[in-house]
């Protein structure tokens, strides 16, 4: 009866006892595949950030490879002093072999104001821009910012210019923005105004990259290059992001590229879909100013090495080997012939399992040769046990050769030149003592040559109680860029060397002016001192002529010719003593009435004229419209500049004809004082106008109207001294309107508008 119970019981406990074996490896094999899994995970993250990054650096060299070509541009056109429409296409040809891709045009603008237009346009015209038309946009601003010149990138023909760029905000405040900072800027995204006439379906997010223009070193004056306008290149958003990040995102679903702007932010292009995406990056790229950000998207499972088919393979492996060694065991209480039988099979099962170990080495093998950077492990006393094939190219570059000691035999320096012991050296100290070394530099190779390689080395230890001991180093050669870093230096002292070289000539070249300045009030003096003996004796002659009889009058009409003649070389001592000051005098700031300055010159100039009577031609009239402003400026310059500006009012007035002068003045809003001087008299030709300014330059050379050719170039320096400018343009109904700026009274000094003429 005993022997039947315990016959009966042992397909049970044969039973219970698989169902337990089964458990435990099922339990393995799950963990083993929750380990698996987080591996996988971490691998594809890792992989989602390496794709990033390479992303975001070719987004970067591209942003910067636009920006320091729209630089160069700029550099190039501010160093033409006469640029023409010629100049400006040699200067932007090597554009169209960069493969800028996107660029749809690179633009020379320039600030216009409104009563500028005509001069600006005819200026250009005069230098190869055939056929511009200046057409300002709405509503009517201060400044216009026009396209003068232009070269089309993206492969269509020649456009015509003279848009008005304030048309669009963000362009424009774009190119206050490089002005103010004097350097590259991008603007905000928008509408390119030459694609809003594409169809909807073809336009895109875009921008402009801007780059401020200055005169050539040549026309500095005062220390400052005068500024010229702005060189712009606009630049289609999802082009340049499709060409960009082509070849870059292979395994990556989906890349955004995202621009910051008042409104927020604003997707400029996208590539790619990303629906089924579960992995998600963002990366910032400062561009000109501003900063971009990159967004990326991936499925995790189409990563390489994200892959689930090796935790699935695994788990399924471990529960078929949990089910085997539940079946084997049943089959080892049940039967031995199954038993045996079963253990054969599991045999042949873990011998697969082993081939896939296998397989899985083999290409963890792979990835370490696709690593670009050296990869070696070391033995606990530093012996090579295993490297890379970057590592044997490196190998190829030292004194030991590709052999399997080059290792061993590293001739190892510091970066002084010392030897590094061997115990000393990074992986050594991984592998014995458990350190952790990060970017430590040395020198490998031949001692004191200048073959040797400079390498950034980082180590880790390898522990386990089954692994082997030692330590694993990635070696990275940094030569080139150590040796960029000694070229730097040397640059850097070259340049500073240059600095001072050149402020020595600066401090040479004042003591030279000064000196200049001096002598030329000397020879002023030397010289009106004979002019002024010469005209008493002319004087003094046409006194005792006047006691002669009536036939000396032919001698009178020459003494006549010689006091005129000493009267114009004394003012032309006198003009270019002004012009002189008026350029290198020291300024002497103060608040001026403009209504009390004004009124005295023109008393100066009318109050010799005896009044109207009878017949005779009427006189000048000279008005002040409004009340005048008050200025901050230097009152003896300033009195100059009205009294050569009424002088030749008056002066150039047709003849039989009354000469009419009107005075008026507002402020500009820039801090400055705009003065208007109108006349009706014979006006400046305008072919003239932009050159009247220049020094002994005369728009009128019939002899009817007498001068030295200094008045308008003296006016100009005043101005300019004082932070201003002047231009004169056509005055409406006939005559001619000279308009300038002065500096306005600070806020504390309580200036403003004064009187009523």
């Amino acid at each position: 009866m005993a022997w039947s119970d315990r016959g009966a019981g042992a397909p049970f406990h044969a039973a219970v006892l698989a169902a337990v074996t089964f458990g435990v490896g099922a339990c393995a094999a799950l963990g083993v595949g929750a380990l698996l899994e987080h591996l996988r995970t971490q691998s594809a993250a890792q992989t989602m950030d390496r794709q990033t990054a390479l992303a975001q650096q070719a987004v970067r060299a591209e942003t910067t490879r636009y920006v320091d070509a729209v630089r160069d541009v700029a550099a190039g056109v501010g160093a033409q002093a006469d640029l023409n429409d010629d100049d400006f296409q040699d200067i932007t040809a090597p554009l169209a072999d960069q493969h800028l891709s996107g660029a749809s045009a690179v633009v020379l603008i320039v600030p216009v104001r409104p009563a500028e237009r005509g001069r600006v346009q005819a200026f250009w015209r005069a230098r190869g821009a055939d056929g511009l038309v200046l057409r300002p946009g709405a509503p009517e601003p201060d400044v216009h910012y026009y396209s003068i010149l232009e070269r089309n990138l993206d492969g269509g023909g020649r456009r015509g210019t003279g848009t008005d760029v304030r048309q669009a905000a963000e362009p424009s405040a774009a190119l206050a923005e490089a002005q103010r900072s004097d350097g590259p800027v991008v603007s905000d995204t928008y509408l390119l105004l030459r694609d809003r006439s594409r169809p909807r379906d073809q336009q895109q997010h875009s921008f402009v990259i801007v780059a401020p223009v200055y005169s050539p070193a040549a026309a500095v004056r005062g220390g400052v290059r005068p500024f010229r306008g702005w060189i712009v290149m606009g630049l289609r958003g999802q082009d340049f992001i499709a060409h960009t990040l082509r070849d870059t995102v292979q395994d990556l679903q989906r890349a955004d590229l995202v621009a910051t702007s008042a409104e927020g932010q604003v997707t400029v292009a996208s590539l790619g879909s990303g629906a089924s995406a579960d992995l998600a990056r963002s990366a910032t790229i400062p561009v000109a100013g501003k900063h971009w950000i990159l967004r990326t998207r991936a499925e995790s499972t189409a990563l390489p090495g994200g892959g689930r088919t090796l935790t699935l393979a695994t788990v399924a492996a471990g529960l078929a080997i949990a089910v085997l060694l539940g079946l084997l065991t049943f089959l080892l209480l049940s039967s031995r012939a199954r038993a045996l039988r079963q253990v054969a099979a599991a045999t042949d099962e873990l011998r697969a399992q082993e081939r896939a170990a296998r397989d899985q080495a083999n290409l963890l093998s792979v990835i370490m040769d696709s690593l670009s950077e050296a990869v070696v492990v070391v033995d606990p006393e530093g012996a090579l046990l295993h490297q890379n094939r970057s590592a044997t190219a490196l190998a190829a570059q030292t004194e030991g050769g590709p052999g399997g000691r080059w290792f061993d035999r590293l001739a190892a320096q510091h970066l002084d030149g010392s030897l590094l012991a061997g115990t000393d050296r990074p992986w050594t100290r991984a592998a014995r003592r458990g350190e952790h070394v990060d970017g430590e530099e040395m020198m490998v190779g031949p001692t004191a040559s200048e073959e040797a390689v400079i390498l950034s080395v980082n180590a880790r230890p390898l522990h386990g109680q089954t692994a082997r001991r030692g330590a694993v180093a990635v070696l990275r050669d940094i030569t080139a860029h150590k040796q960029q870093e000694a070229q730097l230096a040397v640059a850097a002292a070259l340049l500073e060397q240059e600095l001072a070289q050149r402020r020595e000539t600066e401090v040479t070249l004042i003591a030279q002016t000064e000196e200049l300045n001096a002598y030329a009030g000397v020879v002023a003096h030397d010289l009106k001192a004979p002019l002024s003996a010469v005209a008493g004796y002319a004087e003094l002659l046409e006194c005792d002529l006047a006691s002669l009889p009536g036939g000396a009058r032919e001698h009178r009409a020459s003494i006549d010719a010689i006091l005129k003649g000493t009267e114009r070389m004394r003012r032309l001592i006198d003009d270019l003593l002004s012009y002189a000051s008026a350029r290198d005098a020291k300024l002497d700031p103060a608040d001026i009435d403009l209504n009390q300055l004004v009124d005295e010159v023109v008393t100066e100039w009318t109050a010799h004229l005896p009044a109207a009577r009878g017949p005779a031609p009427p006189g000048p009239v000279i008005r002040v419209r409004g009340a005048l402003d008050t200025i901050r400026a230097d009152a003896v310059m300033v009195r100059r500049l009205f009294d050569n500006l009424v002088g030749n009012a008056l002066k150039y007035t047709a003849a039989g004809h009354r000469a009419e002068v009107e005075i008026s003045s507002a402020p500009d809003g820039d801090g400055h004082i705009e003065v208007t001087v109108a006349d009706r008299g014979i006006g400046v030709p305008p072919e003239q106008r932009a050159k009247v300014f220049d020094s002994f330059h005369r728009a009128h050379r019939d002899g009817r109207y007498q001068g030295t050719g200094l008045g308008l170039a003296i006016c100009q320096r005043v101005v300019l001294k004082h932070g201003g400018h002047i231009f004169v343009d056509e005055n409406p109904g006939g005559g001619s309107r000279f308009r300038f700026t002065l500096p306005a009274p600070d806020a504390h000094s309580g200036g403003g508008r004064h009187g009523q003429s």
